[in-house]
């Protein structure tokens, strides 16, 4: 059973309802051998399952793809948990999908999910969390753990740059196809690992139903399903320009009804410093290697080409960011 006095989000306190989601996976993880219902991937049975009896859970997000919570153990260790929408997969689709997916499981790059949850009203997919949660809770969520120093700031962009080139060097149909802030978790060393690689092609999505991340999206694509490598370049160039902002390009979007490229390029490169960085760097007196921090701004500049031919190869993004650092 999990706690309900204690919840991490004081958001989640309006989705009570919610619980009853958690509940059932504790359950379903808890009692793993008895219910086939729940699958566990490659080295996912090597998880410590009795701990989540009294786990905290937390709603992190929740989009028209998915809805994301995290579970905070007894232990200390924590799970996400992603409730998919949209799936019209049989499960026998679904089981080869997610055991392509969960096939991309290099430490240093992505964080593939541990174990999914299938049933006819319910899908799920459980990923392990890192430390300092996701990069969006880290940038707008918590304002304490919100990594001032631009290095921090490199360091997720090169991370996230070269879980991509991972990804993509398997093939030339090969992306991520999901790539935002919600889908990276971060170390305590605030370097990145990706999450979500794959979740597009789980769930039917068309450009009228992904509000949720069409502040990523490049405006060639018209069905996710259907993503190109210089796709996923456009969505890291919004990443990136969300890295330096600190605005989320979601946000921006609905309430200012433009997206956060263009209003990057809307202002003097004169002014980047002063109207461009997150403003947590000025207050903070942190914004010391400004040539380098433009650099980075004309990087995403590039990545976020109107033309996708005109976008760069990953590789050379990250190779570019590590020359810049």
């Amino acid at each position: 059973m999990i706690s309900s006095n204690r919840l991490a989000s004081p958001r989640l306190r309006t989705h009570v309802h919610k619980l009853q989601l958690m509940q059932l996976v504790s359950r379903a993880l808890y009692k793993k051998k008895e219910n086939a219902q729940l699958v566990f991937l490659q080295g996912g049975e090597d998880f410590n399952l009795k701990h989540l009896q009294g786990a905290l859970c937390e709603l992190l997000s929740e989009g028209t793809s998915a809805t994301t919570y995290k579970f905070i153990l007894q232990s200390d260790s924590t799970l996400f948990v992603k409730e998919l929408k949209g799936v019209e997969l049989e499960e026998a689709e679904f089981h080869r999908m997610v055991e392509q997916i969960g096939s991309f499981r290099d430490d240093k790059y992505v964080v593939p999910p541990m174990a999914y949850y299938y049933s006819l009203d319910k899908k799920l997919l459980v990923y392990k969390c890192l430390p300092k949660s996701s990069l969006s809770v880290v940038l707008h969520g918590y304002p304490r753990h919100t990594p001032y120093h631009y290095q921090s700031r490199f360091s997720i962009a090169l991370s996230v740059a070269r879980a991509l080139s991972y990804i993509h060097a398997a093939g030339p149909t090969s992306s991520h196809r999901h790539i935002n802030s919600s889908n990276i978790l971060l170390t305590n060393s605030y370097e990145a690992r990706v999450t979500g690689h794959g979740l597009a092609t789980l769930v039917g999505l068309v450009p009228s139903s992904h509000a949720c991340i069409s502040g990523y999206m490049a405006p060639e694509v018209t069905d996710l399903r259907k993503f190109s490598q210089k796709a996923d370049v456009y969505s890291f160039g919004v990443l990136l320009l969300e890295l330096l902002t600190g605005k989320d390009p979601t946000q921006i979007l609905l309430n200012e009804g433009i997206d956060l490229p263009r209003w990057v390029q809307s202002v003097a490169q004169s002014d980047w410093a002063s109207k461009v960085f997150d403003r947590k760097w000025l207050c903070y007196g942190k914004v010391k290697k400004i040539e380098e921090m433009e650099q980075l701004v004309q990087l995403a500049i590039d990545c976020v080409a109107q033309h996708p031919d005109s976008r760069p190869h990953i590789a050379d993004v990250a190779d570019r960011i590590e020359d810049i650092m």
